[in-house]
Parts: structure tokens; sequence; C-alpha cells
């Protein structure tokens, strides 16, 4: 498939559990030795199994009625599809078949369902499950019966103990509880204490400390349902509580082991008193290779780029006295065991086998007679080179049959067969490498120690491509710094300092990430920026197009004649027309037309130069221009729900600037959701999934206009409390002419229902797929902020929701809704925490067997809430290793804005002996980079505005520390970004319009332009009806908001630090974003007609300094107002 690999896809898939013999006659292919000419193989499927797993009943109170369901899940051993595991299994109560439904997840081996409508009657009932592995071919089949307690019966139904990283107890009861009732006493086992939780008919009970073996809990008759009714009388019974299980797990997340004591790597193991030792060395010359395919620590395709040279067992009994059921820590040097060669990766991987094992179990259980077979492979062909897969060693056990159903069970081979060994990749380092890559070409790569984490002097860097060509070389200054000038996308640095190597791979996705830290904005593409303008908001099918591009090229990318090719699509997206244009300065204007019979509906323009491509929406309806001037306005652009202190006024007067006066208007709002988000927060989430809001179009004026055309009226809102965030208000005003013709304009405002907002976040590197770990801490970020954006302090209500499955289904608004406010569901945890500053994080843990859907809820005293719904599974692997808390670092300017020449400073909490690398970046490149160094408690930095900064920089700071004062997993690095606004005054263009004041048709009359300062332009002048602008309520085009609004950070960084071992990096945390952009208002309710409206187009033009350029125009016959436009650029303004 790539010049190395050849892939078979079979024409339907293989029978289950079969084993196959394959020939591959590679000598047909090419020619090679006789003895290759034949390839043979062997392969085996995977039986069909399964397993079936009944939770139990479950009860649940919905508006006062009781609603029994009984869920289960089914593990297959492969994976099949799902409408064939759906035939599996039915049940039935009193001969009807109940519904089911399914919920397919994780790997597509876990299939839940769930039986719906089963009756809870006056008398016992019965439910029978059946289930049949036909449909998959597998040959086993089962049926339990279930007994439906009668209405009134409050009992104990079942109770288990359940085994995990979270051991616990769980007790399935015939109604539901009362969640709010006191559970001290109500529990007993002697010795133990629990954690008790309630949800529906269900206890968990979690022990406070190890418990193992056979114990008796006391279930005692106080226990309430939710009707206050009590249990009646104790229940007793007897549960077998399991030992922790073998298991091993490497420490920290690092593959770099700095070379100061040997390369010694940390590990933990459980109940077992020896671990298997394997080293795969992946050879110097084959690194380029491995990364192709792999991270450092990954593990593709190892067979092609190394082989095992060693294997052995080291006994854990000879560290320290063995505790059995913890956790013990322990490590392994693997110095000791193999000569350890610069520039070498190595995979350690550790393997747990039966006879290592503490795990207890019966004289006659299955693992008690396994035995190694005699003639049992020695490590010298590990050694000699033949590479055989661990697999392959279960092959060295009598009776080692796999029986997939104790595939959990640590008493069965089955168990260790299982994948249940660790690897890790190691290289010894002392290099620290970081990169930087804009949009011009240039590869910054910087080399530190790590172990004084300062610049390293003298390294050589060489930068490959994918193919492993070389693209450029350079060593590293006094600053360990050098830039590489780049012609093709680099993949891998390799850099060398005497007998050191290092590796750093810097493909895009493997970038540090950055979604914690605001550098959103305008994104520069290919180091350009476009903005597109037409002369007016909307056209009618067959008018006259004049869309005029202006670029910015701050990289002198583009010739001066270089093609611009303009693509005009329709509403249905295909290509009407497309026309190629040269460059005409940094303005080129299309200037085209649609036919008369076009359809209507949003068009879209596209523009691509130089790679870029800008786009732009074209309005096309059949409308007609209003003959009136309306304008309407309120005493905020933001109104508060509730007060009753707002007021708008509305003026009308005709286009030739008469007043409308006596005119009867109309005046309706419209409440809408809208989005509710805060230019420096716009990473997270402010809108409740769960309020239910709806709101009618209403009148709120329908009155008269005064003499002059004015009328002013109050506008309340009314009070908003089921608002999910804020709402977007729709005024659509009508003026009535004397005749009943009228005019008609839209405006629209953002309303604000609540003081002050609460915002959440979880993690985005998890969220692409809204999938968190359970079983370990997982971090929920809060702000609160006032509904201009400032941080607020207040304090913070956050609830969590296990969601059931009925409600996987549909997640909708209105089901998530119903959801909270059944009185039956009862969260999962309710905490209240306090805002420092106006940010808070929350820490929250799921117990691995808890896994499934969570609704988080934040709820703010003044009535704000939002809501977000998170998936909670095992981690990728089921890898716990300890990772240490991250220190969060913040920084910001002391200023919101800076003009050119102005000192910027920032500060950020640091420690004494550290090195921070400042970089100054913006949307397209490094404008500037230097060292500091670090000083206990803040560390200042401090440089000037300059012009090239404005709009915005980007200030980067990579804050090191040496990897042997890295104790307790501080971090070796941490890294954070901030945008810092600059402002240029010499980049505003003022263009300056001299027309008489008058204007009579179809005579000449003269328009001078010029730039009120002198500078020179290139400019386009429109003269366009008023009415006709009205429609939409168009703007004269600003270029500067567009080309100086913030820009996206356009640099990439990459660095090897988190792949230290024994320290780990964290992030410098600064969380700030812009958005938003004008709405322009629902041309539906115009009323369509014919029209010609006046509008005339010329240009581009070149103005040179200080000069002056005068055009004589004249205009059709025409009654009304019209606006005169100019948009000009030049050079950076």
């Amino acid at each position: 498939s790539d010049g190395h690999m050849l892939i078979f896809h079979p024409e339907k898939p293989f029978p289950s559990g079969q084993s196959y013999q394959v020939t591959f006659n590679l000598g047909k292919i090419r020619g090679v030795p006789t003895a290759l000419k034949q390839f043979v193989f062997q392969f085996k499927t995977i039986a069909s199994e399964f397993s079936i797993e009944l939770n139990g009943i479950r009860s649940t109170r919905i508006n006062g009625e009781i609603k029994t369901e009984i869920g289960g899940s089914i593990t297959t051993s492969d994976v099949f599809p799902p409408e064939n595991v759906e035939k599996m299994i039915q049940g039935d109560q009193d001969g009807i078949a109940l519904p089911v439904r399914w919920e397919h997840t994780g790997n597509r081996t876990l299939h839940q369902f769930i039986f719906t409508e089963v009756k809870r009657e006056k008398d016992p009932g019965k439910v029978q499950i059946h289930w049949n592995g036909g449909p998959i071919e597998a040959d086993r089949k089962g049926e339990q019966e279930i007994i439906i307690p009668a209405i009134g019966d409050f009992s104990l139904i079942s109770g288990k103990a359940i085994s995990g990283t979270t051991p616990s107890i769980e007790l399935i009861f015939s109604d539901p509880l009362d969640p709010d009732q006191e559970t001290d006493g109500l529990f007993m086992m002697q010795g133990v204490e629990f954690e008790v939780s309630i949800e529906d008919n269900l206890v968990r009970l979690i022990p406070r400390k190890e418990v193992v073996g056979e114990r008796k809990l006391e279930i005692f008759e106080g226990l309430k349902n939710y009707a206050g009714y009590k249990l009646g009388k104790t229940e007793l019974i007897t549960l077998s509580l399991q030992a922790e299980k073998p298991a091993i797990r490497f420490i920290g997340k690092g593959n770099i082991v700095p070379t100061t004591d040997g390369l010694v790597i940390p590990f933990e193991a459980v109940n077992l008193n020896a671990v298997g030792v394997r080293i795969v060395k992946i050879f110097v010359g084959n690194y380029h290779q491995f990364f192709q395919a792999n991270n450092l620590n990954g593990d593709n395709n190892l067979k092609n780029v190394g082989r095992p040279v060693y294997r052995g067992t080291l006994p854990l009994s000879n560290v320290h006295a063995i505790v059995l059921n913890k956790w013990s820590a322990y490590s392994i040097n693997i110095s000791d065991l193999v000569k350890v060669e610069p520039g070498a990766i190595y995979q350690v991987q550790l393997s747990m086998r039966p006879e290592f094992s503490l795990y207890p179990c019966s004289d006659d259980a299955q693992i008690k007679s396994v035995k190694r077979k005699s003639d049992t492979k020695d490590d010298q062909e590990w050694l000699s080179g033949s590479y055989i897969d661990e697999d392959e060693r279960w092959n060295e056990y009598e009776g080692n049959s796999y029986d997939w159903q104790n595939r959990n069970n640590p008493c069965y081979l089955s168990y260790f067969i299982e994948n249940r060994n660790t690897t890790k990749n190691v290289i010894a380092s002392n290099i620290g490498l970081l990169a930087k890559k804009g949009l011009d070409n240039q590869l910054l790569v910087v080399a530190t120690n790590l172990l004084t984490a300062q610049p390293q002097s003298g390294t050589d860097i060489t930068a490959f491509d994918y193919q492993s060509q070389v693209i450029a070389t350079g060593q590293t200054g006094p600053d360990g710094m050098i830039l590489l000038k780049l012609d093709r996308t680099p993949f891998l640095l390799v850099a060398k300092n005497g007998s050191d190597v290092g590796y750093l791979k810097i493909s895009d996705d493997a970038s540090l990430q950055l979604s914690r830290f605001d550098v959103g904005g305008e994104e520069v593409q290919k180091g350009l920026k476009g903005f597109l303008y037409g002369e007016r908001g909307v056209w009618r099918p067959g008018d006259s197009l004049f869309v005029s591009l202006i670029i910015e090229d701050k990289i002198n990318k583009l010739a001066p004649d270089h093609p611009v090719i303009f693509e005009l699509y329709t509403p249905t997206e295909q290509l009407e027309q497309k026309i190629v244009l040269p460059l005409n300065g940094n303005i080129t204007t299309l200037k085209t037309a649609t036919k008369t019979d076009a359809p209507t509906g949003n068009w879209r323009l596209v523009a691509k130069v130089g790679g870029a491509e800008f786009s732009k929406r074209i309005r096309i309806e059949t409308v007609k221009p209003n003959r009136l001037k309306i304008l309407f306005n309120t005493s905020s652009d933001q109104l508060q729900a509730g007060s009753k202190n707002q007021v708008a006024t509305l003026n009308a007067k005709w286009l030739h600037g008469a007043p409308g006066s006596s005119m009867k208007a109309k005046v309706e709002m419209l409440l809408k959701k809208g989005k509710t988000v805060f230019p420096k927060f716009t990473n997270y989430t402010f809108d409740s999934q769960v309020a239910k809001f709806e709101s009618a179009e209403q009148t709120i004026f329908d009155g008269k206009l005064n003499e002059s055309g004015d009328v002013s009226f109050p506008i309340n809102t009314g009070v908003l409390t089921n608002a999910p965030g804020k709402l977007e208000v729709v005024f659509t005003t009508r003026v009535f002419e004397p005749g009943g013709d009228f005019s008609i304009s839209q405006f629209n405002k953002t309303v604000s229902p609540f003081p002050k907002y609460v915002g959440l976040r979880f993690p985005d590197e998890d969220m692409a797929q809204s999938l968190l770990s359970s079983g370990k801490e997982n971090e929920l970020n809060l702000v609160v902020v006032d509904p201009d954006g400032n941080l607020a302090e207040s304090v913070v209500e956050i609830t969590a929701y296990k969601i059931n499955w009925r409600w996987w289904w549909d997640a909708s608004e209105d089901y998530l809704g119903n959801f909270v406010t059944q009185e039956h569901y009862k969260p999962l945890f309710t905490k209240k925490i306090s805002t420092t500053s106006g940010k808070a994080i929350f820490k929250f843990t799921i117990a691995n067997e808890d896994w499934g859907r969570y609704l988080f809820i934040a709820k703010l005293p003044d009535g704000h809430s939002v809501s977000q719904t998170v998936y909670l599974d095992w981690p990728y692997g089921s890898s716990t290793g300890a990772q240490g808390g991250a220190t969060m670092l913040s920084f910001s300017p002391d200023k919101e804005k800076y003009m050119v020449g102005e000192e910027i400073t920032v500060s950020f909490p640091s420690s004494k002996d550290g090195k921070a690398l400042v970089s100054i970046e913006n949307g397209s490149s490094i404008l500037d980079k230097f060292w500091i160094e670090t000083v206990e408690g803040q560390t200042k930095v401090s440089f000037k505005a300059k012009p090239e900064m404005a709009p915005n920089i980007y200030l980067y700071i990579t804050y090191l520390q040496p990897h042997n004062q890295t104790v307790n997993d501080r971090p070796i690095r941490l890294y954070g970004v901030v945008s810092i606004n600059v402002e240029n005054p010499d980049t505003h263009i003022v263009p300056l319009i001299k027309v008489p004041n008058e204007l009579r048709s179809q005579q000449p009359f003269t328009v001078e332009v010029s730039e009120t300062k002198g500078m020179a332009m290139n400019y386009t002048l429109a003269i366009v009806d008023e009415g006709l602008l009205d429609i939409t309520g168009y703007k004269t085009p600003d270029p500067w908001n567009t080309f100086f609004a913030r820009e996206a950070l356009g640099v990439k960084t990459w660095d090897l630090y988190d792949y230290v071992l024994g320290a780990y990096g964290g992030t410098l945390e600064k969380l700030f974003a812009v958005g938003g952009s004008d709405q322009l208002p629902d041309p539906s309710k115009q009323k369509a007609q014919r029209f010609k409206p006046v509008v005339r187009f010329l240009g581009p033009f070149s103005l040179t300094k200080n000069d002056k350029h005068k055009h004589t125009i004249t205009l059709p016959q025409y009654t009304g107002s019209v606006r005169f436009m100019v948009v000009g650029a030049s050079g950076n303004a």
C-alpha cells in the first residue's frame, strides 16, 4: 500500500474461530532468492463469544408515577453488526414482548440495552429474559427469570460487590428511595464505614478502607422509600469482596531520561512477586521510519525498525517486602541490562505471568494446574535477533486454550493472555528542543540542556522532510537558537551535541495545544489578508455587481500582476461565473452582473489569490427600496431584561429630507435565542441546554409620529429568568405613507436577562469527542462575568446528573429540560464554589465503573445557569500513570491596549535559577525572541510597542526549570500565551469627499476625493440610493476593522518537554478571546417589487501623496437621497 506493505482485504468476513495457513508467492511479484519465493504464515480469527450482564430492576419516579425498567449489557468478543446483536435477546412479561432500546458504545463490542414498559401490579409478576448467540454464530443460549415486586412491596431485591479502581457494593430495592434521608447507621459491616449514594432504587456503598473476603452486611429496617415507608425488617446478606487484581503500570508519562543516574524507569505493581521484562531496541539508523508511524511514545510497526535485545525476570521481593492488595513503587535501570547507545530508542515492556501472581485462588482453580512446557525457548533466542511476538509466549503453557468468559478472572490463564502488559519507550538524552514556525517559511529551533535549563550552543540541527531528505542544517549560537530557511514542509528535527542526540517531530498535529489560551482572531491565510466589499447589501436579479478585493501582503509574497480568481456560486452552490483578473495595486474590482432570471437567495462570491481564499455573501432579492429614511435607536445597545427605564426613539423622513409628519408607525419586537459570547472567553460555554425559552412577536408601539416625524416610547422585555443566556431582539419598524404604502426596516439589539453570567469549559483536547476519562481527576473551568464581559465575583453552584440510558437516545434541549425537572432524578452531587478574580476550577473524579454520560449544570444565585453534557469512559488503554498536579500560572499585560512607542510590561510567577524564552509573535511570523533569567517571586518582561506589532501580538513565554530541581513532579516546562493589542495611528486612512449639498438629476457635478493627512491611497467611489441601502441597514465598508481586527496566532510551536520522564509540561493560563460581528436583519418581510435604484461605481483609482482627484458625474432622473462612499487602502494602512 505504501511501497513497503501489502494489504489483502477479504471479499467477505472470515468465519469466526477458524485457523488459516496462508502462502504468499512473493516470487510472482519480484525477483527474490529461491528461499524467499514463498512466505508461509498462519492466523486465527477470534471465536464468537459473548457475555450478558443484567443490571436488575431500575425503578424511577416520574410525575408521581413509578416506572420500572430492566437494563443490562452484552459484551461480544469481536465486532458484530449492531442489528445482529439486537436479535440476540428478548424480554417477555405475561407472554408479551417488552420494548427494548439499545446503545452501542465503547469499541463496538459493548452493547447496552434496557427493557421498558415493565409493569408492576397488585400481585408479583415475572419477566423472562431469553438470549441466543445464533445471530453472531455463537453456540450458546440461556434465560433468566426476574421477579417483579407487587405495588406497595418495598423490599431488597439484590446486592452485589463491585470490584475495580473504586470497589463498592450495589444494593437494588423495589422502590425508589428517599435520597435526602439520613443514612448513618442504616448499612453496617463490622469494622467498615461507607460513603453512601442513592440514585432511584439503587444504593451504592463505597468502603472507606480496603475490604477483602467474605463479609456480612446488615441493611436496617429504618431505610425509607420515596413515600417515607420503611423497609420493615432488617436484611442480612453475605458478600464476597475480591482482592485487587494483579496489575502493573509505569509511573509518569515521559520518555526522555536525562542521563544523571542511568536510564532509570519507575513503575508500580500490585499482587505480583515479579514482572517480566522485554527490551526492544529501535536502532539509530531507523529513527526516521519510526517517527513516520509514531510519536516518541508510539509502538506501531516496531518489527520494521527494531528487535528485542533483552528478556528476563525482575523479582519484586528482592526490592522490598510486598504488601498484598497495595500498589507499590519500583524501578528498573535499563543501563544495567543493555548497553545504552546514544540516539537509540528503547521500548521497555513489563509483563505479568501466571506464576508471578499473588492473587488468592482456590486450589482447584485452573491457574493452579498451568505449567510451563519443558521446551521453552530461552533468552538466547531473543538475543540472537529472532523476533518472537510476546503473544506467542503463551504457547509455552500446557493447556493454554483461551477462555473468553474468564478473561477478567485472575484465577484463569486467560486473564494473563488478555493484553495486560504495559510498555514505555525511553531514550537517554540531555537535549531539550523547541521549534517555532510561522507562515514565512522560517523555522526557529532552540536547544537547551535539560539538566540546567540553559541554552545549549554548538548543537547541530538537521531538519528532514517526511521522505527523510534534508531540508536545512545549522548550528545553534550562544543563545541556543538557529533560524532555518525552509523550501518545503519539515517533519523531523535531529539535534546532536557531542554524543548526545535528540529528536523533535514537527508535524502539524504534534504542535503544542493552545486550546486553553486566547489565540483566536482573524486568520492570516498564507501570509495574506483580504477584504471583500460591495457597493450595497442587496442586489436584484440582473443588477450589476461591483465587488472589490483589498489585499494586504506584509511578507511581499505576490507579484504585481498576480492573478486573482473570482468565482460566483448560486444559492445551491452551483458555479455560475469564473473570472480571472490581475492584481491592480491593493484593490482589484470585479465588475459583472447576474441574469435577470437569476434565482434569489444567498449567493457566494469567492476570491482566490496566492493560495488564500476570501468569500462574501451576495444577497439577491426582488426588493423595493424604501422611500422613507427610518432611524431607530434604544437608550443602550444592550437592553437589560426587566428594566423599566429603557426608551426607544423612532424618526422617519422622506429621502429628500422632509419629515414624516404625523405618519402612522408600527413597531414589533421578537425575542430569539442568541449565542452568549464574551470576546475574552470565546472558548467557554455560557448557554444552557436545559432552559426552555419560547417567545412570540409582540407589538410594542402602534401610533403616530409627531410633526417632526419623531416618537419615543418605553421598552420592557419583562423578566426573562427562563432564558438560556443572552437573547437577540429584532425590532421590525413600519412607517406608512399617506397613500398606504410603507417603508420597513429591521434593527437588532441584544438583551441581557441576567446581571451576571457563568461560563464553563472542559479540557478542549478531550472535548473534541465530548469525552473525559473516568477513574481520574477531571477539571471543570468556570468564569463569572457581568453583561459586558468583565470578570465578576460570585458563588457558583455545580450540579452533576448521570443521564440514564433512556435519555441518551434524544439529548435535545426539551429532553434535558425534562430530565432535570423530574423529581425522581436526584443529582450525583451538588457543590458550591467561590470564584477568585472571577475564575474557579472545580475538580471531580468519576469512578471507572460509573462511566457514562453526565449533565453538568453551573448556576448563579442571580439566576443564570449554563449546562454541558460530557461522556466519561475508561481512559484509552486504562493507564493511570501518576501525572502530578499541573501548576497553572497566569500572566497579563498592564494595559488593555498600547500605542506604538509605549512600554509593554507583563510579569509571571517564577522561581530562581530558571530560564524563560520570550517570543513576540503575530498572525504570520516571529517578530522578536530573547531569553530572560527568572527570579524568585515574579519575573518581569518589558519591551516597546513597535509599528509592526499592530493590530496585536502574542506574547509567548516558555518557562524552563532544571530537570534535577523538579521534585514531586513540578513542571520542567510551562508555557503561556497572551494577546496584546497595539494600535498604530498611521494605519488609519481618512478619505475626504467634497460634493455639492444639492444635486440635480441629469446635470453633471464634481466630486473631489483626497486624504485628510495627505497620504497616498488607492480607492473606489460609489454613489448609491439611500433607500436601497436602508433595506439591509448597509454600513459604509470599513476595511480597517478587518485588516486591524485581532489576528489569530499564526505561529505553531513544538517542543519535547512533555516527553521528559520525571518531569512534565504545564501551561501558563490566560483566557481571552474576540468574536462577534454585526448581524444583518432578516429580509424575508421585505415587499418584493422591481425597481431602478441609483447606483454608480467608479474605480479603483490611485491617489498620490498630497494629491486630489476630481470626478465629473451625472445622475439619472431621481428624487431622494444618495450616499457617497469612498473606500481606500495604502500599503499597511
